[in-house]
C-alpha cells in the first residue's frame, strides 16, 4: 500500500532499522505462541511498515492452533517454499512454535543477503534444495555475531534452534545494544583525542571541563554495557588526567 512499505533488504533503511522491524514481528509471534497459535507464513512480503513506523505482520490466513502437546500435523504443504522450514515439507512432519522461528530466520536471512534461504527454478527444485540442507554464505559486511544468530534460527533440526520467540528477541536486542555501544565507543575515542588537543592548545578550562564530563559520562555507561573491554578504563583514566591538567 502507499501508506506502508514492505520489509525489503534493498530499501534505504539501515541494518539496525531492519532488526528493529524484525523484533516487532517477533513480538507479534511471541504473543501468538502464548495463545497456542503459529503463523506459518512469516516472510518480508507479509510485513508492512506504516507511515508512522508502526509494524504489521499480515496474512494470518494460514495460522493454526497447536494441539495440547504443542504440535500441528499439517494436511500437506502450505506456506511459501523459499522461506519454508524443512519440517513443513516432510510427509510425516509436524510443526511447532520452532517452525515460526525458522521463518523469522528466513526473513533475517533475506535482510542480510538480499535473498530467501531456499532457491530454485520450480517448487520441486526448491523442495529438493530444502531437503539438501542450507549452505549459507553471508556478504563480508555482515557481522559474524549476526550471521551466527541467523544460522541458529535456520538450523534444520528444530531442537537446535532458539527455544522460544522471546529468546530470539532477547538475543537480537542484546546484539543491537552492543552494536550501539561500540558506536558510542568510537565517538568517545574521538572526544578524548579532541580533549587532548584542547589541553595542548590551552583552550578554556570550562570548555575542557564540559567535554571531559561528557566523555566520563559516556564511559561510565560503556563500563556497564561492555564490561570486558579494558580500553574503556584506559580512556577513562586518560580523560581524568587531561581534566586535572586543564589549568
Amino acid at each position: 500500500s502507499k501508506d506502508g512499505r514492505d520489509l525489503d533488504s534493498g530499501s534505504e533503511a539501515t541494518l539496525l532499522g531492519h532488526l528493529e522491524i524484525l523484533i516487532r514481528i517477533g513480538e507479534a509471534i511471541a504473543y501468538a505462541h502464548e495463545q497456542g497459535v503459529i503463523h506459518r507464513d512469516i516472510k518480508p512480503g507479509n510485513v508492512m511498515v506504516g507511515r508512522y513506523g508502526e509494524v504489521y505482520l499480515v496474512d494470518w490466513g494460514l495460522a493454526e492452533e497447536l494441539d495440547s502437546s504443542g504440535k500441528l500435523s499439517p494436511r500437506g504443504f502450505t506456506g511459501t517454499p523459499a522461506y519454508a522450514a524443512p519440517e513443513m515439507i516432510q510427509r510425516d512432519g509436524y510443526l511447532t512454535n520452532k517452525t515460526d522461528l525458522y521463518l523469522l530466520g528466513s526473513t533475517l536471512c533475506e535482510i542480510l543477503t538480499g535473498e530467501p534461504p531456499h532457491k530454485g527454478n520450480s517448487i520441486k527444485e526448491v523442495f529438493l534444495n530444502i531437503n539438501k540442507g542450507l549452505n549459507l554464505s553471508f556478504p563480508s559486511w555482515v557481522p559474524t555475531e549476526l550471521a551466527k544468530i541467523c544460522r541458529r534460527m535456520l538450523d534444520p533440526e528444530p531442537s537446535l534452534r532458539y527455544p522460544t520467540a522471546n529468546e530470539v528477541l532477547q538475543t537480537l536486542r542484546e546484539y543491537i545494544e552492543r552494536h550501539q555501544s561500540l558506536g558510542m565507543l568510537d565517538r568517545v575515542r574521538d572526544h578524548v583525542i579532541r580533549l587532548d588537543q584542547m589541553v595542548h592548545d590551552g583552550e578554556s578550562p570550562d570548555r575542557i571541563e564540559d567535554l571531559g564530563q561528557t566523555c566520563r559520562a559516556m564511559l561510565e555507561a560503556l563500563r556497564v554495557n561492555l564490561p570486558e573491554m579494558e580500553e574503556i578504563s584506559i580512556l577513562h583514566n586518560r580523560c581524568t588526567i587531561l581534566m586535572v591538567n586543564r589549568m
